[in-house]
């Protein structure tokens, strides 16, 4: 579609201004941009949930440890 705007524009049969001749360009390449943009936020937003998921599991394996090493604490207090 470009080519044929810009050959047109060339050889005078239309009397546009270049950004217009050059809009189809314009268009897909904001369009492509946008779509590596929501990629790239798509990726990093699953990449930090599995990140949060490891956390969670982490804090939980931590809790649990407490808890066994508590419980150790009042057998001891209680002998």
């Amino acid at each position: 579609m470009t080519v044929v705007f810009v050959v047109l524009k060339l050889s005078g049969v239309i009397d546009w201004s270049w950004w217009l001749v050059l809009l189809p360009v314009i268009v897909v390449g904001v369009l492509m941009i946008l779509a590596c943009l929501s990629i790239v936020l798509l990726s990093w937003c699953f990449n930090r949930s599995k990140e949060d998921r490891k956390l969670d599991n982490i804090k939980k394996r931590i809790d649990d440890l407490q808890d066994k090493i508590d419980r150790i604490r009042t057998l001891k207090v209680t002998k």
